[in-house]
């Protein structure tokens, strides 16, 4: 299982890259296999496969609504909610996010607008906090200071399966 949703991601990575877009299509086929093959095995109920790919929508939603973060990425949480239980989910979503923090730092920094990202940002939090709205995030057209987040859920998950195994080693030894 963990190298279908590992191709998945890979796919989803190239599809980003090249479209900008993570197309329905691949994460729809993710889903459906992920509840194929955890079902099949009785790995998992129903509603605790439904939790796993609906939780990434909810806790997802705020960054969605601000267009810090695209649906395409959202519904890549959501395969792999399909796939794997709700700790590692979780555990995946954690990685992915300081995954996406060291990317765009390391990218901000490269393109030498750290800065000035730094005073956009507090700037968007001060208006949110003035008008009481919640607006797209400035910047988010420009190219240097975007950042293809389907690399770091491609992260997260490789990290999380990473200390799962390291875990399973250490036991053996």
């Amino acid at each position: 299982m963990d190298l279908a949703l590992q191709a998945i991601l890979s796919i989803a990575v190239v599809m980003d890259y090249r479209n900008g877009r993570i197309k329905n299509w691949l994460t729809a086929a993710g889903i459906a296999a992920g509840c194929i093959l955890r079902l099949s095995t009785g790995e998992t109920s129903v509603l605790l496969l439904f939790a796993g790919i609906f939780f990434p929508l909810l806790c997802c939603g705020l960054l969605f609504r601000m267009h810090a973060l695209g649906a395409g990425d959202i519904k890549l949480f959501s395969v792999i909610g399909s796939f794997v239980d709700f700790q590692e989910l979780l555990s995946c979503i954690c990685f992915s996010f300081v995954a996406g923090a060291i990317i765009s730092l390391l990218k901000l920094i490269v393109n030498k607008n750290l800065m000035s990202s730094v005073y956009c940002f507090f700037q968007y939090i001060r208006q949110i906090y003035a008008t009481g709205t919640i607006e797209k995030y400035p910047g988010r057209n420009d190219g240097k200071r975007q950042m293809h987040f389907s690399v770091a859920i491609l992260i997260g998950f490789l990290v999380t399966k990473g200390v799962e195994y390291g875990e399973i080693v250490v036991r053996i030894i």
